[in-house]
């Protein structure tokens, strides 16, 4: 009878089951999937969840008079919002977020959620962010791109266009951020998608 033989590149475990040559377990157990684990929302994003919180939280359908680029981006916002749910990701929004969508009770929950979990986490938030870098932006920008470098935060989730010109990204990436449209982190983070949904 033939002798079954591990596939090239496993090796047997002393009689348990193999495992891949060349990772330690100690790098597989710290392994994540490349998802943003702190997110930090723009005004824009706040507002639309606040707006379509029927269809993003409760499934209500969305009217027939939205347009495509905006039906897509709010159907990709529902996606990533039971993402952050079920993978237990971070959310976060600013003083400047909060004032600019004029404190609606959904804006404060928010709030609140990203304070528990950045305790939860132990979350620092970096000193100030260089100015030389974020001066690059038109002022009204500044402001929320300087407290979202504050957060620590990963990602900026926003629906305005400009944030997503090429110029806004470099700044953003100098500050170690990237910047994605709903639609853009969705596509990003799709191979992972069935480790949640």
């Amino acid at each position: 009878m033939p002798v079954a033989r591990p596939l090239s590149g496993w090796t047997s475990n002393a009689g348990g089951p193999p495992v891949l040559v060349g990772y330690s377990r100690r790098d597989m157990e710290d392994w994540r999937p490349p998802i943003p684990a702190a997110i930090f929302l723009d005004t824009s994003i706040v507002l639309d969840l606040d707006r379509f919180g029927e269809h993003i939280f409760d499934g209500v359908p969305l009217g027939p008079t939205l347009p495509d680029q905006q039906r897509r981006q709010i159907e990709a916002l529902r996606v990533l919002m039971a993402l952050v749910d079920r993978a237990g990701l971070a959310v976060a929004v600013s003083p400047e977020v909060i004032r600019e969508a004029r404190g609606r009770p959904y804006v404060r929950e928010l709030s609140a959620y990203w304070d528990e979990m950045r305790r939860a986490w132990g979350i620092e938030e970096r000193g100030l962010a260089p100015m030389t870098v974020v001066a690059k932006l038109p002022p009204k920008d500044q402001l929320v791109l300087a407290q979202a470098f504050r957060s620590s935060c990963e990602a900026i989730l926003t629906n305005d266009l400009q944030w997503t010109r090429r110029t806004h990204r470099r700044t953003i990436a100098a500050l170690g951020m990237s910047v994605y449209t709903p639609e853009e982190l969705l596509e990003e983070v799709r191979p992972w998608l069935a480790l949640w949904l």
